[in-house]
Order: C-alpha cells, then structure tokens, then sequence
C-alpha cells in the first residue's frame, strides 16, 4: 500500500527498473490515479511510447491482419507494430485499461509479450511492454486474467499519495519514471543473484510452481520458473543502481507473490 512520496518513489523506480529489464509489468490501481501519465514520462529520457487502449482493438491486431500476398494468406502488422519496429530508439507499448479487455484479446496480446511478434513483424529487443489495470470490482465490464496471462507480468499496486498530488498540482513538476542502461556489472550481479535463487528453491522446491487455488488471486503474481526467472534479472539490476530494500521487496513481490517473495528474502 502506498502511503507517501517516499513509498510512491519506490514504486516509480521498481517500474523504471522492469522497463530497463524489458520485462513486462502490470500496474493495478483505480481509476485516475496517473498511471498512464507516469509511464507517458518516460518520454522526457527519450523514449518512444506506443499507448493502447487494448479494449479499443481486435485480437488481430495483435496477431497480425490476414492479407493475400502471391497467393498466400500473411499476417501483415498494424502501425503501432511498425512505429515501434522503426523507432532508432528506447521503446514502449503500454496496453491501458488492460482488465477491460475480454479474455481472447488477452490471449491475443500474450504472443507480443512473449516472442515480441506481430504477423510477420518482430520487434526489436529495444521495445519494453508494460500494462496498466483497474482492479476487476471498479474497472468498466472488468476481467479477471486468467493466470497464463497474469504470469507473464510484474504486479505493482498503484496509488497516487495526496502528499505528491497536492505538491506537484501547485508546482507542475510531476516525478518521471527513472530508467537504466545496463552497466557492466550487470551479469556478474545477475550470476549473483541466480544462484541465491536456485539455492533457495533447493530448499523450498515447493516454492518452483505455486498456482492460487482462486481466480482472484490467479490474476496477480505468483511463483513459476518464468517467475523467478524475472526476478533474479530484476534484483540484478536493482542491486546495480543500489536500489534501497524497499524496492528489491517490491520486485521480488511483483513477481513471486507475497509469501513466496518473503520467505525468499528472509532467506538471502
């Protein structure tokens, strides 16, 4: 639960450092809350960022459009698609109001999160995806997501503090969503932090794969290799730009879940 700046701040770094992992990450908070304007930030580094209003669009337009090419049917992308692939640049594709949209078309958006395709177009590895949601009970004609879905995000609860709104109304001077290139030591700190990962699910093998029994908690974060792979990369970096705990807390909660990403912790 964000509470303050300070909190607000280290949510605001736990996204920039999923953005620079090009790992996707998933926002949950109410309506109005700034979410799309924090990631639109990014902006001001340099970054290209695609905003769509998933609900808006058709599962074609996230698998390709069928066309009639030589006698052949291809799968042809649609301009957002090519905007990102012809950007020289940093990139995101952030899905707004993504629990608005029927679970076919988040099926559909799985294969660009995954295998970064759409149709015939594959993007390069400067894009970074990132999601925005309202929690099912507020969002207009809410879904839940099913777990395949909610497994191949980052889960980070969002509140907008009256203490940053109050101030930044007055002054105009909104915090921006850092992001990182990564530094060298990125992959010796990411060796690091594989093996902590590995000898802690050598001792709690039950903590590998732990599906939610309920479709509630199925659509937020919980443990599965893909997981705990993104959390070892996450925590790598975090530990890189000396993150504070808060934030390696934060990562490792967005990914893992709750209990798993605290008896993780207690452990390293």
């Amino acid at each position: 639960m964000i509470r303050g700046r300070i909190e607000y701040e280290h949510v605001l770094q736990t996204l920039g450092i999923c953005v620079s992992c090009r790992i996707p990450a998933l926002l949950w908070g109410d309506p109005g809350q700034g979410k799309t304007a924090v990631v639109e930030s990014a902006r001001a580094a340099g970054w290209h960022v695609e905003t769509l209003i998933i609900s808006h669009y058709e599962p074609s337009d996230f698998v390709g459009l069928p066309m009639l090419v030589g006698g052949q049917v291809e799968l042809a992308p649609p301009a957002w698609a090519v905007r990102l692939r012809d950007h020289p640049g940093p990139a995101i594709a952030f899905f707004d109001e993504f629990s608005t949209a029927p679970p076919a078309l988040q099926a559909a958006a799985l294969r660009p999160l995954t295998h970064y395709e759409i149709g015939s177009l594959r993007l390069p590895p400067t894009v970074s995806f990132l999601a925005a949601a309202n929690p099912a009970d507020v969002a207009a004609a809410g879904w839940e997501l099913a777990a395949p879905t909610a497994s191949r995000f980052v889960h980070l609860d969002w509140e907008l503090p009256l203490e940053v709104f109050s101030e930044c109304l007055v002054t105009g001077a909104w915090p921006r969503m850092p992001v990182y290139e990564l530094p060298q030591d990125y992959a010796d700190e990411l060796a690091r932090q594989r093996v902590a990962v590995a000898g802690f699910l050598r001792a709690r093998s039950s903590r590998l794969t732990a599906i939610p029994a309920t479709a509630v908690d199925r659509g937020k974060a919980f443990p599965t290799p893909r997981a705990w792979d993104y959390a070892s990369r996450l925590l790598a970096l975090a530990a890189c730009v000396a993150a504070p705990p808060a934030v390696a807390r934060l990562l490792a909660t967005g990914c893992v879940g709750e209990a798993a990403a605290h008896e993780f912790l207690a452990w390293v």
